[in-house]
């Protein structure tokens, strides 16, 4: 038996890919880069959804995956993300 906990998520969440909130990952494949890519592709999308009249510039996503990168170190920044987005 695996000591493994099981994660609870929708299908395509960071949860189905053992990512814990707030937590480390329990997949190498899903990582640092993968998980800001992942959740700056989510705020994007939010974003929108909006549609506001000036929009999104289409580059602000690779400054939002470097804000992202920083904040996954960060526990309670991170779990604020996952659980946010």
């Amino acid at each position: 038996m695996s000591a493994h906990k099981p994660c609870v998520g929708t299908p395509g969440s960071p949860a189905m890919h053992g990512v814990q909130p707030g937590g480390q990952t329990d997949n190498d494949a899903f990582g640092k880069e993968q998980w800001a890519r992942h959740y700056a592709g989510r705020m994007l999308q939010r974003w929108l959804k909006w549609r506001t009249p000036l929009g999104v510039a289409p580059d602000y996503i690779a400054k939002l995956e470097l804000d992202l990168r920083a904040c996954y170190d960060q526990p309670l920044l991170r779990t604020f993300i996952e659980q946010t987005y």
